[in-house]
């Protein structure tokens, strides 16, 4: 498989609508009113003015409306569907919620989840990459990333609340014949979680009392801002 490139498409996005007067949106000034906290404070922790909520939509169906916009750019013939997401469905373990996208698509292909935390997406896109790299009737690789976190989020945690909101991206991957731009390499490492005596299940969790809490980080926005410096120069080009 000489003469190859791993393509990247631009994502298909489905954000919650604004809604009839803002109803879908979760300002800075909205968290003012229920925690300790102000815009100035959740700026210069996150540089977040608002979020949104997805009220109608559970995440298979924000995911649907995502994979649909992707189809609207681009053909879509996957040869495996990978789902990432923040979170298990107690409801619905099984099947996959790979396979609901399948269905949606009537593509009868391999499908799976992966469950990474907040860094789902990055672990899919790699998966795929190093599918496309080594299997070679494998030539196209659907990756959705989907979060609706809103629904288990304490809010009365002002180091929580200030970061969630809902949303899905769906990517195309494809392994394309010739040069040009795609995934130039991937590097991927990782910290476990080991918590300590006041957060025995790790740092961020949800054995509390009011739902998903994070353990405060006072250099959280130098971590953020590191972590993108050095990213840039292995971007992923689309």
């Amino acid at each position: 498989m000489d003469n190859y490139y791993i393509r990247l498409s631009a994502p298909g996005v489905y954000i919650p609508p604004r809604g009839e007067n803002d109803r879908n949106v979760i300002t800075n000034a909205d968290l003012e009113k229920i925690i300790d906290t102000s815009d100035e404070w959740i700026i210069n922790r996150t540089g977040m003015k608002e979020r949104r909520i997805s009220f109608d939509k559970n995440i298979l169906q924000m995911a649907d409306e995502a994979v649909l916009d992707l189809y609207a750019q681009e053909d879509l013939n996957p040869d495996e569907i990978i789902f990432a997401t923040n979170r298990h469905f107690k409801e619905r373990e099984f099947p996959n919620s790979g396979s609901y996208i399948a269905g949606k698509l009537n593509a009868k292909v391999a499908t799976h989840d992966t469950l990474a935390g907040c860094t789902g997406l990055i672990f899919a896109l790699r998966e795929s990459y190093n599918i496309l790299k080594v299997e070679e009737d494998k030539r196209e690789i659907l990756v959705v990333g989907a979060e609706h976190l809103t629904d288990m989020t304490d809010y009365s945690d002002r180091n929580t609340c200030i970061l969630f909101g809902d949303a899905v991206v769906a990517h195309k991957l494809e392994r394309v014949k010739g040069k040009g731009e795609g995934i130039i390499k991937c590097f991927i490492g990782g910290e476990p979680d080991l918590g300590n005596e006041d957060w025995k299940n790790g740092f961020l969790t949800t054995e509390r009392k009011h739902g998903l809490k994070l353990k405060p980080n006072p250099s959280l926005p130098i971590v953020v801002l590191d972590s993108i410096t050095e990213l840039e120069p292995i971007s992923v080009l689309p």
